[in-house]
């Protein structure tokens, strides 16, 4: 600070901090209110959401179908094969991990939020609402993955379409025709349908084709074309609705040549080496 003619006169060092340091507080003040606000949104769009949600299902009963009473209800279905195998022979049976998705509508659970057009939700909701009671028709021994957590989630649009995917291991039966083995080609059916609904309630389509994983492969056998089908079958009590996939495989020969035809060409040479022993070689013959 200096005196000068009476006057009070600031260094120019103080005098631009002086100035300075307000504004930096005024900036960080509007930062900060600006996190705030954004803080304070986000907890309002977590407790109307969370709101939704709690009273999505009042009212609801899982019991009964979507549009109970109306047209068939459409089940879209579709197959990601994440690996396969492996195949008996044996036991005429074959083993393949899965992604099963389905999707349908329920407008039961339709919400309206703004900018919000769909919900990924746990496999605890799964349990809350209705779904169709699926099953494998040929199937022997399936199950879902459940480690670390059941691999399934459901996603939930806002017009109550709903999207369910599941982690599954498919065990099912493969009638095989081996009187050309190992030069045979095998066909592995899969049977899907509706363990009690009829086409006058539900319909299985195909949403996409059969996916597989690049780079799946089957030991001892190669995989081929899959077809895929969706048809009506007469039963007991009405006409169900099937949905059908027919796995190609052919046989690996060069496996089968290594283990099987080489070893039994072998022996059978080694066989004709006695012919050219000495007959009074009787330890050699012996050996052989």
């Amino acid at each position: 600070m200096v005196n000068i003619r009476g006057q009070t006169v600031l260094p120019a060092m103080m005098t631009t901090t002086s100035f300075t340091r307000p504004a930096w507080l005024q900036w960080a003040v509007v930062i900060c209110l600006c996190l705030a606000g954004v803080q304070s949104y986000a907890l309002n769009r977590t407790k109307v959401i969370t709101n939704v949600l709690d009273h999505l299902l009042d009212g609801y009963n899982k019991e009964i179908r979507p549009g109970i009473g109306g047209k068939s209800l459409v089940i879209k279905s579709s197959i990601l094969i994440k690996s396969m195998g492996p195949v008996s022979e044996n036991d005429m049976s074959y083993s393949m991990q899965v992604y099963f998705r389905q999707r349908w509508k329920d407008e039961r659970l339709s919400f309206f939020l703004d900018n919000v057009t769909e919900f990924t939700l746990s496999n605890r909701f799964i349990n809350n609402i209705w779904k169709p009671n699926s099953y494998f028709i040929n199937g022997r021994n399936s199950k879902q993955h459940n480690i670390t957590v059941p691999n399934a989630f459901v996603r939930l649009s806002a017009d109550g379409s709903i999207y369910m995917s599941v982690r599954l291991t498919v065990n099912a039966r493969c009638p095989m025709a081996l009187s050309r083995y190992p030069m045979d080609r095998v066909v592995c059916p899969l049977f899907i349908g509706s363990f009690g609904y009829t086409t006058d309630e539900l319909i299985y389509t195909w949403e996409n084709q059969v996916g597989i994983d690049p780079g799946v492969k089957v030991s001892q056998f190669e995989l081929g074309r899959i077809e895929q089908q969706q048809l009506s079958k007469q039963g007991r009590y009405g006409e169900l609705s099937i949905l059908e996939v027919y796995i190609h495989m052919s046989r690996a020969v060069g496996f089968y040549v290594l283990q099987t035809y080489v070893p039994c060409y072998l022996i059978v040479v080694i066989s004709w080496i006695s012919f050219w022993i000495n007959r009074d070689a009787a330890p050699a013959r012996v050996l052989l």
